[in-house]
């Protein structure tokens, strides 16, 4: 499902195709970013999709749970491919969470242009998650919840360079748990 202008609403839990749902399906969620922006809206369901992805542009795609239910509503991330999504992940100020779960062979790298404002947490299981991945880029922020690494083989990477043009992380203050 690739959206390059507009919004898509959700409908139901999964509504999306993956692999989980669907045997065989390639189930990649694109958000594509430029003059005009895609934008996925959760409205409270759950969802799984193979791969996520998305360019950047003048504005970044967004995925967003405008249900006014003050509960947590999860996107899972089969990581069927290594991908890069360069939008953001947004809460409801009316209460709906957002919560991101990775699981998978491969790793996806998010870098958003600023501050993602999800708080319902990331989950990396058995997975890897990547946050930026090249020099001379701004900060990166994986929102405000905590982030859980799970199983033999999670990974956590805060990539760049570093130093003074390298991307800085002073805004995250995430709490990792790191299981026994």
């Amino acid at each position: 499902t690739a959206v390059n202008n507009g919004v898509i609403k959700v409908a139901a839990a999964d509504s999306i195709p993956s692999a989980a749902t669907v045997a065989g399906s390639t189930g990649w969620l694109v958000l594509d970013g430029g003059t005009t922006s895609g934008m996925l809206d959760i409205i409270g369901f759950d969802l799984t999709v193979n791969a996520l992805s998305g360019l950047g542009g003048t504005v970044v795609g967004v995925i967003t749970n405008s249900s006014s239910v003050a509960a947590t509503n999860r996107i899972t991330v089969l990581n069927a491919a290594s991908t890069t999504y360069n939008g953001l992940i947004a809460d409801n100020t009316a209460g709906a969470k957002t919560a991101l779960f990775i699981t998978g062979p491969n790793t996806l790298t998010l870098k958003p242009p600023n501050y993602n404002t999800f708080s319902g947490g990331i989950v990396v299981s058995n997975s890897s998650l990547a946050f930026g991945n090249a020099q001379n880029e701004s900060l990166y922020s994986p929102g405000t919840g905590s982030i859980t690494l799970l199983g033999t083989n999670a990974s956590l990477y805060l990539a760049g360079s570093g130093g003074s043009t390298g991307p800085t992380y002073a805004g995250l203050t995430n709490d990792v748990t790191l299981p026994a």
